[in-house]
Protein backbone atom coordinates (compact mmCIF):
# COMPACT_ATOMS: atom_id res chain seq x y z
CA UNK A 1 0.00 0.00 0.00
CA UNK A 2 1.11 3.37 -1.32
CA UNK A 3 1.83 6.17 1.82
CA UNK A 4 1.98 9.46 0.72
CA UNK A 5 4.33 12.20 2.85
CA UNK A 6 2.23 14.44 5.17
CA UNK A 7 2.23 18.14 4.11
CA UNK A 8 2.50 20.75 7.19
CA UNK A 9 3.35 24.58 7.39
CA UNK A 10 5.35 26.87 9.31
CA UNK A 11 3.45 29.61 10.76
CA UNK A 12 5.36 32.73 12.74
CA UNK A 13 3.52 35.24 15.01
CA UNK A 14 4.09 39.22 14.77
CA UNK A 15 2.09 39.76 16.86
CA UNK A 16 -1.05 40.92 15.11
CA UNK A 17 -1.58 37.41 13.30
CA UNK A 18 0.05 34.61 12.18
CA UNK A 19 1.99 33.98 8.84
CA UNK A 20 2.53 30.85 6.92
CA UNK A 21 6.01 31.40 6.65
CA UNK A 22 6.97 27.48 5.32
CA UNK A 23 5.55 24.88 3.95
CA UNK A 24 7.10 21.33 4.38
CA UNK A 25 6.19 17.38 3.48
CA UNK A 26 6.99 14.30 5.74
CA UNK A 27 7.75 10.80 4.98
CA UNK A 28 6.71 8.04 6.78
CA UNK A 29 10.63 7.44 8.44
CA UNK A 30 10.23 11.43 9.11
CA UNK A 31 12.53 12.80 6.72
CA UNK A 32 11.39 15.97 5.92
CA UNK A 33 11.75 19.20 3.03
CA UNK A 34 10.78 22.63 3.98
CA UNK A 35 10.42 25.19 1.28
CA UNK A 36 10.21 28.68 2.65
CA UNK A 37 8.30 31.19 1.04
CA UNK A 38 10.33 34.30 1.19
CA UNK A 39 11.38 36.75 -1.45
CA UNK A 40 14.54 34.31 -2.39
CA UNK A 41 13.11 30.98 -1.59
CA UNK A 42 14.79 27.61 -0.73
CA UNK A 43 14.24 23.91 -0.11
CA UNK A 44 16.01 22.18 3.24
CA UNK A 45 16.14 18.39 3.56
CA UNK A 46 16.26 16.72 7.47
CA UNK A 47 17.29 13.42 8.13
CA UNK A 48 14.09 13.91 10.72
CA UNK A 49 11.69 16.03 11.56
CA UNK A 50 12.99 16.45 14.66
CA UNK A 51 16.02 18.80 13.95
CA UNK A 52 13.19 20.74 11.75
CA UNK A 53 11.37 21.57 14.58
CA UNK A 54 14.43 22.18 16.98
CA UNK A 55 15.85 24.43 14.48
CA UNK A 56 12.48 26.62 12.56
CA UNK A 57 10.49 26.63 16.32
CA UNK A 58 12.84 27.28 18.85
CA UNK A 59 10.06 29.96 20.86
CA UNK A 60 6.34 29.88 20.82
CA UNK A 61 6.28 32.40 18.13
CA UNK A 62 6.73 29.43 15.69
CA UNK A 63 5.04 26.77 15.63
CA UNK A 64 4.36 23.75 12.75
CA UNK A 65 1.10 22.22 12.18
CA UNK A 66 0.57 18.65 10.16
CA UNK A 67 -2.47 19.18 7.44
CA UNK A 68 -3.01 15.73 6.81
CA UNK A 69 -3.36 12.87 9.26
CA UNK A 70 -1.03 9.69 8.31
CA UNK A 71 -2.04 7.81 4.98
CA UNK A 72 -4.88 9.52 4.19
CA UNK A 73 -5.80 11.60 0.49
CA UNK A 74 -7.68 14.70 1.77
CA UNK A 75 -8.76 17.63 -0.59
CA UNK A 76 -5.87 19.56 -1.38
CA UNK A 77 -7.65 23.23 -0.29
CA UNK A 78 -8.31 23.66 3.28
CA UNK A 79 -9.67 26.65 4.78
CA UNK A 80 -8.85 28.56 1.51
CA UNK A 81 -4.87 27.86 1.81
CA UNK A 82 -2.60 26.80 -1.26
CA UNK A 83 -1.19 23.97 -0.01
CA UNK A 84 1.73 21.31 -1.66
CA UNK A 85 0.03 18.58 -4.19
CA UNK A 86 1.48 15.49 -3.44
CA UNK A 87 2.26 12.94 -6.39
CA UNK A 88 3.67 9.29 -6.93
CA UNK A 89 5.84 7.96 -9.52
CA UNK A 90 4.40 5.11 -11.25
CA UNK A 91 6.49 2.79 -13.00
CA UNK A 92 5.15 0.57 -15.93
CA UNK A 93 8.52 -0.89 -16.83
CA UNK A 94 11.86 -1.05 -15.01
CA UNK A 95 14.83 0.30 -17.65
CA UNK A 96 17.76 0.32 -14.85
CA UNK A 97 16.85 -2.85 -12.70
CA UNK A 98 17.07 -1.35 -9.58
CA UNK A 99 13.58 0.16 -8.55
CA UNK A 100 11.27 -2.55 -9.95
CA UNK A 101 7.76 -1.61 -11.06
CA UNK A 102 4.59 -0.34 -9.61
CA UNK A 103 5.04 3.50 -6.95
CA UNK A 104 8.53 3.84 -6.83
CA UNK A 105 8.80 7.25 -5.17
CA UNK A 106 6.09 9.33 -3.81
CA UNK A 107 7.15 13.23 -3.37
CA UNK A 108 4.78 16.63 -2.83
CA UNK A 109 5.39 19.86 -5.76
CA UNK A 110 4.92 22.86 -3.35
CA UNK A 111 3.12 25.96 -5.03
CA UNK A 112 6.15 27.56 -6.91
CA UNK A 113 6.02 24.74 -8.78
CA UNK A 114 9.75 23.21 -7.07
CA UNK A 115 9.33 19.66 -6.31
CA UNK A 116 10.47 17.20 -4.08
CA UNK A 117 10.80 13.38 -4.04
CA UNK A 118 12.06 10.26 -2.19
CA UNK A 119 12.79 6.79 -3.43
CA UNK A 120 11.06 3.93 -1.76
CA UNK A 121 14.22 1.42 -2.50
CA UNK A 122 16.00 -0.70 0.16
CA UNK A 123 18.71 2.36 -0.38
CA UNK A 124 16.37 5.64 0.09
CA UNK A 125 17.47 9.31 -1.05
CA UNK A 126 15.61 12.49 -1.72
CA UNK A 127 15.77 14.28 -4.85
CA UNK A 128 14.98 18.22 -5.36
CA UNK A 129 13.74 19.47 -8.95
CA UNK A 130 13.08 22.73 -10.30
CA UNK A 131 9.55 21.40 -11.55
CA UNK A 132 7.59 18.35 -12.26
CA UNK A 133 8.64 18.48 -15.93
CA UNK A 134 12.26 18.03 -15.31
CA UNK A 135 11.40 15.55 -12.79
CA UNK A 136 9.60 13.53 -15.91
CA UNK A 137 12.30 14.29 -18.06
CA UNK A 138 15.12 12.81 -15.90
CA UNK A 139 13.12 9.79 -14.27
CA UNK A 140 9.98 9.23 -17.09
CA UNK A 141 12.99 7.16 -19.56
CA UNK A 142 10.34 8.01 -22.46
CA UNK A 143 7.29 6.55 -21.04
CA UNK A 144 8.02 4.19 -19.00
CA UNK A 145 7.73 6.11 -16.26
CA UNK A 146 4.57 8.46 -14.76
CA UNK A 147 4.19 11.36 -12.39
CA UNK A 148 0.54 10.77 -10.77
CA UNK A 149 -0.52 13.57 -8.64
CA UNK A 150 -2.62 12.63 -5.61
CA UNK A 151 -3.93 16.13 -4.90
CA UNK A 152 -4.91 18.97 -7.11
CA UNK A 153 -2.72 21.16 -8.46
CA UNK A 154 -2.30 24.70 -7.93
CA UNK A 155 0.57 25.59 -10.46
CA UNK A 156 2.25 29.16 -9.69
CA UNK A 157 0.51 32.32 -8.83
CA UNK A 158 -3.24 32.83 -10.43
CA UNK A 159 -3.58 36.07 -12.39
CA UNK A 160 -6.08 37.07 -8.95
CA UNK A 161 -2.76 36.30 -7.17
CA UNK A 162 -0.70 38.37 -9.37
CA UNK A 163 -2.97 41.53 -9.27
CA UNK A 164 -2.81 41.52 -5.27
CA UNK A 165 0.38 41.90 -5.46
CA UNK A 166 -0.18 45.30 -7.10
CA UNK A 167 -2.61 46.01 -4.62
CA UNK A 168 -0.19 45.48 -1.85
CA UNK A 169 2.36 47.35 -3.81
CA UNK A 170 0.37 50.40 -4.42
CA UNK A 171 -0.65 49.99 -0.59
CA UNK A 172 2.85 50.26 0.58
CA UNK A 173 4.00 52.98 -1.93
CA UNK A 174 1.16 54.79 -0.49
CA UNK A 175 1.85 54.67 2.98
CA UNK A 176 5.47 55.02 2.12
CA UNK A 177 5.09 58.47 0.99
CA UNK A 178 3.10 59.22 4.06
CA UNK A 179 5.43 58.10 6.38
CA UNK A 180 8.21 60.03 4.89
CA UNK A 181 6.82 62.94 7.70
CA UNK A 182 8.02 61.83 11.06
CA UNK A 183 5.16 62.92 12.85
CA UNK A 184 3.06 60.65 11.41
CA UNK A 185 4.91 57.38 11.61
CA UNK A 186 3.17 55.94 14.63
CA UNK A 187 0.05 56.17 13.05
CA UNK A 188 1.04 54.93 9.89
CA UNK A 189 2.67 51.85 11.72
CA UNK A 190 -1.17 51.23 13.24
CA UNK A 191 -2.61 51.57 9.81
CA UNK A 192 0.54 49.16 7.93
CA UNK A 193 -0.67 46.75 10.87
CA UNK A 194 -4.47 46.57 9.88
CA UNK A 195 -3.97 46.42 6.42
CA UNK A 196 -1.19 43.63 6.92
CA UNK A 197 -3.47 41.69 8.74
CA UNK A 198 -6.42 42.06 6.50
CA UNK A 199 -4.10 41.35 3.41
CA UNK A 200 -3.12 38.07 5.33
CA UNK A 201 -6.45 36.44 5.89
CA UNK A 202 -7.09 37.25 2.34
CA UNK A 203 -4.16 35.62 1.36
CA UNK A 204 -1.79 32.77 3.46
CA UNK A 205 1.50 33.91 1.24
CA UNK A 206 1.45 37.55 2.37
CA UNK A 207 4.43 38.52 4.04
CA UNK A 208 4.06 40.99 6.34
CA UNK A 209 7.67 41.41 6.84
CA UNK A 210 8.37 42.32 3.08
CA UNK A 211 5.18 44.70 3.43
CA UNK A 212 7.00 46.67 6.18
CA UNK A 213 10.06 46.40 4.63
CA UNK A 214 8.96 48.31 1.39
CA UNK A 215 7.02 51.04 3.77
CA UNK A 216 9.80 51.89 6.10
CA UNK A 217 12.90 51.03 3.54
CA UNK A 218 13.81 48.03 5.79
CA UNK A 219 13.92 50.20 9.10
CA UNK A 220 15.39 52.73 7.14
CA UNK A 221 18.67 50.48 6.33
CA UNK A 222 18.97 48.75 9.51
CA UNK A 223 19.78 52.80 10.56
Amino acid sequence: MTTWPRRFHLQRDFGDGHETVAHGCMWNDHTCAVRWLSEHPSTILWADIADAYAIHCPDARTRLDFIDLPDTQPPAAIAGARWPTRFHLQREHDVTGISGTGTVATGAVFTDGTAVMRWDTTTSSIGVYNSLADLQTIHGHNGATRVVLVDQWHPKESSSMAMSRKHYRETAALLKSAAAEPENETIVREIAAGMASMFFRDNSRFSRQRFFDAIFDAEKKAA
